[in-house]
């Protein structure tokens, strides 16, 4: 039988633990030691849309507090980068690297290839 994966194991302790206030450390126990249990936390939260809230979200959690109070899950965010962000980021990126070398031919500190 294979065995799960950190952010499965994650879910299924957030589940098991619904409406109680979990710290850190326990999910990083509970992913197994995963050194990447944050960042799996945040792709449940928002790519799969569980509603995992943190002291951004209720008042009386602290930093390193997290609680499911619910196992409804909202519209998740697609991970991915649109064509044309990356259409818009590289023309910026282009525009910034022309300024750059504008201002470093008119200081004379660009030298000739």
């Amino acid at each position: 039988m294979p065995q799960k994966g950190s952010k499965a194991l994650i879910l299924d302790f957030f589940l098991a633990n619904m409406g109680r206030v979990i710290e850190s450390k326990e999910l990083q126990m509970a992913s197994g030691d995963a050194s990447e249990w944050a960042r799996r936390t945040r792709e449940l939260r928002d790519e799969q849309g569980y509603q995992i809230l943190t002291h951004k979200d209720r008042a009386h959690l602290k930093p390193g507090q997290y609680l499911l109070d619910t196992d409804k899950r909202r519209p998740a965010f697609s991970r991915g980068i649109s064509k044309e962000t990356l259409r818009v980021g590289a023309g910026a990126q282009w525009l910034y690297l022309s300024n750059v070398r504008a201002w470093s031919r008119r200081r004379g500190s660009l030298q000739p290839r």
